[in-house]
């Protein structure tokens, strides 16, 4: 092994390490929507079915683990996402939706938090959703990734 071989391979190694830290989940684009849940959560995994279920109330726990699901702010990009790519609706549609239940059956809309990431990292039996580009894995787990 050369001089200085050892080295320059270690500082690449560590870098690496780095680069994936700070990036949390590098797989993928920037505005991928990841759904979250606090790390010490017993949920490691959960379907786009359960989601939707999830975020329109019509389910509250995941495999036996009740949960408590957070919005982003309905004005927010990423709540616009997250609705379209989840639901295939609009924001406009979703509070319609919501509109109706309140009248129906008296439900109200999920909690709203503007940081979803904190929200998720100060409950632990919380679900929620951010960008892959905000995402860092010391404050959260990923469960789910929509593209």
């Amino acid at each position: 092994m050369k001089s200085g071989a050892f080295p320059t391979a270690f500082v690449v190694a560590v870098m690496l390490i780095i680069s994936t830290v700070s990036s949390g989940n590098t797989s993928g684009q920037p505005d991928d929507i990841l759904v979250i849940v606090n790390k010490s959560s017993a949920i490691t995994s959960i379907d786009i079915t359960d989601v939707r279920r999830l975020f329109l109330k019509q389910k509250s726990s995941v495999k036996g683990v009740s949960v408590v699901v957070i919005n982003a702010p309905e004005s927010s990009q990423l709540r616009a996402k997250f609705v379209q790519k989840v639901f295939d609706r609009t924001v406009k549609d979703e509070n319609a939706y919501w509109e109706a239940q309140k009248i129906k059956i008296g439900l109200r809309k999920p909690f709203e938090l503007s940081n979803t990431i904190r929200a998720v990292f100060s409950k632990k039996d919380s679900v929620s959703y951010c960008f892959r580009r905000d995402f860092n894995p010391l404050s959260a787990r990923v469960v789910l990734t929509i593209q």
